[in-house]
């Protein structure tokens, strides 16, 4: 056995070696501190998320930074999706349990937290598992079952083949081919979810031909599955609101009504809000149309929809003013947003503004594409730039003129703590010295190819940006805008940011 341990963690490790150096790709959210994870037999060991370690020189006193699994765990530990014991250490070698997984995930997935899930199994409650809301939605996403006695086991270990179908089910993989392990019946429970772990690189056997579907997973190897599925899904996988976009995209949308919360008509009350709107979500362009004469109403600029699905933020670049509203409904038949409106007497009162799709004349953007030809270094295109933004908090370091010289002092406005979560696409300014927000918050997205950063600001100025990217990778990144020289004349400036690696820990303050 001692022997075949061994063989199974050379074939792990050569085979992850090359992925160390990668960027992680996931949409895994940030916003969870101080959690519960990935406990020791039975027992719960709180998380000291106020001590977490990202400064890359070490994730916890007990993951050697030779090992296989090093890179999984820290990048991992850097997105607040694992949490170490009190103690600093991480684990290694404890079985990584079912209800713990349903943590993993549940932190993924961000799923909603005031949600009343319906509880099928008999062996889980408040009493026996610290985990039941988690174990709860991803049930309800098809990702856990019962055993045959209907109950979920939380405190049990979870096996190779239970993990394979696990990840099957949360990642939607499918099967390019069959396995090729001895140990593997075709007619095993796990045999489709096997084939699909080994198909898609995100597990390989333990030596000898073999899988080995009834051994227990441990913490390290959890990690390193569960960072192989983020890295080989994450490719082709779209966020909610990227989906929503493409849906927008594909048709042109005729604005039909305005009703109240209680259907009452009041679209003549609203009629600024009914025409014809174009979308193209690969250049996040919009522009709005008369709905008699099909003519541009010369309103068009930058769209987004944020990452969660819930709110469509537009940044009119020619008739100056940004608008962020509430998706209540998007696919391909109806797309209605909720805003405020005027009821029929003139007040104001919240409306939802219908649109359908329209086909009676083809629609065409007035303006040309933004030229977007400035570089300062590399531009990161296999990553989404609003997870590469959201991967740390950012410091405005310096800023340039087009000839190189620095003209910070005349342009120090620009130079802040900024802090993204791409989750929700919110962002926030901090004061570089202080760490106290500068009130400047709002939503953000990386659009165009990772060539433009767009946000609105919902603080005290309420603003709207739309700054091209230079540079975009995890080391820097840099838009470029109009800004001032010493003279105080309008010039091409460029904003450059480094990770923080500072004391100050903002938080998001809205």
């Amino acid at each position: 056995m001692e022997e075949k341990w061994c063989d199974f963690l050379l074939s792990e490790g050569r085979y992850w070696k090359d992925m160390n150096k990668t960027i992680l790709k996931t949409c895994i959210i940030s916003a969870v501190l101080g959690g519960v994870l990935l406990t020791e037999k039975g027992g719960e060991v709180k998380a000291e998320a106020t001590t977490l370690q990202t400064n890359h020189t070490g994730v916890f006193k007990d993951v050697p930074q030779g090992h296989w699994a090093y890179e999984a765990i820290r990048q991992l530990t850097d997105e607040k999706i694992i949490f170490g014991y009190d103690d600093g250490r991480f684990g290694f070698g404890d079985n990584v349990k079912r209800e713990q997984v349903a943590a993993l995930l549940y932190r993924y997935f961000n799923l909603a937290e005031d949600k009343n899930y319906e509880n099928p199994y008999g062996d889980v409650s408040e009493d026996s598992t610290s985990y039941k809301k988690e174990i709860l939605s991803l049930t309800e996403m098809g990702v856990f079952k019962g055993d045959e006695h209907g109950n979920f086991r939380p405190k049990a270990s979870l096996t190779r083949a239970e993990m394979a179908q696990v990840l099957t089910n949360a990642f939607h993989l499918k099967a390019k081919s069959d396995h090729t392990f001895n140990d593997v019946s075709t007619n095993s429970w796990a045999s489709n979810a096997i084939s699909a772990v080994q198909t898609n690189n995100i597990a390989k056997g333990v030596g000898g031909g073999n899988f080995a579907p009834n051994m227990d997973v441990t913490r390290e190897q959890y990690a390193q599955f569960l960072y192989n599925a983020i890295q080989e899904t994450e490719q082709t996988q779209q966020t909610k609101g990227q989906l929503l976009a493409s849906i927008l995209g594909e048709t042109n949308w005729q604005g039909t009504k305005v009703y109240d919360k209680d259907h009452n008509d009041l679209t003549k009350e609203n009629q600024n809000f009914i025409g014809l709107a174009k979308y193209d979500a690969k250049t996040a362009r919009y522009e709005f149309f008369n709905a008699n004469t099909g003519e541009s109403r010369n309103d068009s600029g930058t769209f987004f929809i944020t990452n969660d699905g819930k709110k469509r933020v537009l940044i009119s670049e020619t008739q100056n003013y940004q608008a962020v509203v509430e998706l209540t409904q998007l696919d391909k038949e109806k797309f209605t947003y909720k805003r405020m409106g005027k009821d029929a007497k003139g007040n104001d009162v919240e409306v939802f503004v219908e649109h359908v799709p329209y086909h009676k004349k083809e629609l065409s953007f007035t303006r040309p594409d933004k030229n977007l030809e400035s570089s300062t270094g590399k531009i990161v295109t296999d990553v989404d730039g609003d997870k590469i933004l959201s991967s740390t908090l950012w410091n405005g370091t310096v800023v340039l003129d087009e000839q190189g010289n620095n003209v910070t002092k005349y342009n120090s406005n620009l130079i802040s703590l900024a802090k993204y979560d791409k989750s929700t696409n919110k962002y926030e300014f901090f004061n570089v010295n202080t760490g106290e927000s500068r009130g400047d918050y709002g939503f953000f997205d990386v659009v165009h190819g990772n060539k433009i950063r767009a946000h609105v600001s919902l603080g005290n100025n309420k603003y709207g940006a739309v700054l091209e990217l230079t540079e975009l990778n995890k080391e820097k990144f840099t838009y470029t805008r109009m800004g001032k020289d010493a003279n105080g004349k309008d010039i091409k400036i460029f904003v450059e940011h480094e990770p923080y690696t500072g004391d100050l820990k903002p938080n998001f303050t809205k």
